[in-house]
């Protein structure tokens, strides 16, 4: 932003720059507002990123451990069936 300053001694200056400095606060003190504020939403997204990607994991893993046994029961249902009927080799 180009401000014509013109001499420091100018009355008229000197509120000019204390208008232009109290401007420049209030932008700055909006500014660590605005990061405060976009940090905290960081942390936020950043913990349940965290928290979702150790349910995932949790379910990950139990769907894992699910289709182990249905893989073992779809195997060992049939052996066992024919075992109980007695078609099958039984164990002495």
């Amino acid at each position: 932003m180009a401000v014509s300053l013109g001499p420091v001694s100018d009355p008229g200056a000197e509120m000019t720059l204390l208008e232009i400095n109290q401007e420049l606060q209030s932008q700055l003190e909006q500014s660590k507002q605005d990061f405060r504020d976009l940090k905290e939403k960081f942390l936020v997204s950043e913990s349940t990123t965290y928290i979702l990607a150790n349910e995932l994991q949790k379910y990950s893993k139990s769907y894992r451990v699910w289709v182990t046994l249905r893989v073992w029961a779809v195997r060992l249902v049939p052996k066992v069936r024919m075992m109980v009927s007695g078609g099958g080799h039984q164990p002495q």
